[in-house]
């Protein structure tokens, strides 16, 4: 189980749509083609998900609270988000694709809210988010009797 939202991003990572800030500034919305958050780097696809050190932070957080043992490097996870496949390391990818998709929905969303109307990507704010959701999605209701 993944959100609904969640499926709408990854859908646009996996066609290509995802609005990239050089794309962004040649129709007018966006006066640079480097990365919001980090400003050194031009944005293209690998840096807007994963690359951007700011988001690899959260990456980096999340991953290493459902997974400790395992580590995913940037090309892991952009291949991952672009491709659908997994190293043969995970056991469970439902749970895989369930905390990445909760993960790549927070760091999105706080994204564009930087991006947009200038609140600050909080790191650890949107690491607790993630953590929150994937449980919430990840953890059974009880039954009633």
């Amino acid at each position: 189980p993944m959100t609904p939202e969640a499926r709408t991003i990854w859908y646009k990572i996996l066609v290509g749509k995802v609005p990239l800030r050089h794309f962004l500034r040649q129709i007018g919305r966006s006066t640079s083609s480097l990365c919001h958050l980090c400003t050194t780097s031009f944005e293209d696809t690998l840096h807007f998900l994963v690359g951007c050190p700011t988001k690899n932070d959260v990456w980096t957080s999340v991953l290493g609270y459902f997974f400790p043992h395992l580590h995913f490097s940037i090309d892991c996870l952009y291949t991952i988000m672009t491709t659908l496949t997994w190293p043969s390391t995970i056991w469970n990818p439902s749970h895989l694709l369930v905390v990445i998709g909760t993960t790549l929905r927070c760091i999105w969303n706080g994204h564009w809210q930087s991006s947009i109307h200038n609140v600050p990507f909080h790191r650890q704010l949107l690491v607790k988010r993630a953590i929150r959701g994937t449980l919430h999605i990840l953890t059974p209701l009880p039954l009633d009797d």
